[in-house]
């Protein structure tokens, strides 16, 4: 293949590969790119990368690292380094083509160059006090059964949580009223099987997994997914294997992850979820598998089918563990 192909596919985004400070070239949709430049991302339009352009680059990308395409998902590299994590369709939506390019510091730099940067100067020391305070306010806020403000406190804090309940108790439904208060400032990835989650914030992805297709399944959207820079990751439901990936991510750097889980209490839930772990292969004893989730997902919102006719569903208990 040509390599000034590659390079000449790669021109619209060049300004912003080549700009000092940015970690991070994302392409959430055709047309649409945040740049992550110091800690924050800024969106911006290109018309020219529509879906047919950025399906030419896939291929251009593929050929140039000697891999197979069409394929849902490719990770790679350009000719000048920077690493590629590509998704097309089925993996996401029709029509629509994911990128995300990790940017590498363009010269070595000595702990001399880090400290008269100025990097060494401010510096948060790890403080369990505050750490405490905010399982102490979570703690109290559960107590006195002030609901909305625990769960803006638990999200503002990214707290791991489970949605919990049984047939028809809107979950998802709730699931998607907890997302809304996640700051816009978030880049947010689903992981579903179906569309059914829905961000309100901008800087937003939707993958899509299918367990009979082996090019497709959710360990490999999730490993996919790792690349995608997330700040946060949300999956529809945890029904089988895909709850040791959800687990492992959001124990790995992405904390304030949220899922649902089909069980009628907090106790069952983790059943629900020790089983999963087991489905997926751990050799783990059941009383270690309970430990390892629990120290994952602090909180359990359990959702019941209402009696009250004003009501469809209600909040039946909510499980968290302070630490």
């Amino acid at each position: 293949m040509s390599i000034k192909a590659l390079e000449k596919h790669i021109e619209p985004l060049k300004p912003f590969l080549q700009t000092a400070g940015v970690t991070e070239v994302c392409i959430n949709q055709p047309g649409l790119v945040f740049v992550e430049k110091n800690g924050n991302f800024t969106c911006h339009e290109i018309q020219i990368l529509e879906f047919s352009f950025l399906q030419a680059l896939a291929n251009l990308i593929a050929e140039f690292n000697h891999k197979i395409f069409p394929h849902p998902l490719l990770s790679g590299y350009l000719p000048t380094g920077e690493r590629i994590q590509c998704i097309m369709p089925p993996a996401c939506e029709k029509n629509n083509a994911i990128y995300s390019i990790r940017c590498h510091s363009r010269h070595e730099m000595s702990l001399e160059d880090y400290q008269k940067t100025g990097v060494f100067d401010e510096f948060a020391v790890v403080n369990k006090d505050a750490t405490k305070e905010t399982a102490t306010s979570l703690k109290e806020l559960h107590a006195q059964k002030n609901i909305a403000e625990f769960l803006k406190l638990a999200i503002s804090a990214k707290k791991n949580m489970i949605i919990s309940g049984g047939t028809g108790t809107g979950k998802t439904t709730f699931l998607n009223a907890c997302l809304k208060l996640i700051p816009d400032t978030e880049r947010l990835i689903t992981v579903e099987d179906t569309r059914e989650v829905k961000v309100a914030q901008a800087n937003k992805v939707h993958l899509l997994f299918n367990e009979d297709d082996k090019n497709m399944t959710a360990a490999k959207l999730f490993k996919a997914c790792l690349r995608l820079r997330p700040d946060r990751i949300l999956l529809s439901e945890l029904r089988g294997a895909e709850a040791w990936s959800f687990l492992r991510a959001a124990n790995s750097g992405h904390p304030g992850s949220i899922s649902t889980v089909h069980a009628d209490t907090p106790a069952g839930c983790f059943d629900q979820l020790v089983f999963m772990m087991q489905q997926a292969g751990s050799n783990s004893t059941e009383e270690k598998l309970r430990t390892y989730i629990q120290s994952i997902i602090p909180i359990i919102i359990q959702l019941k089918r209402s009696a009250n006719s004003k009501r469809f569903v209600e909040i039946a208990e909510i499980y968290f563990d302070s630490g």
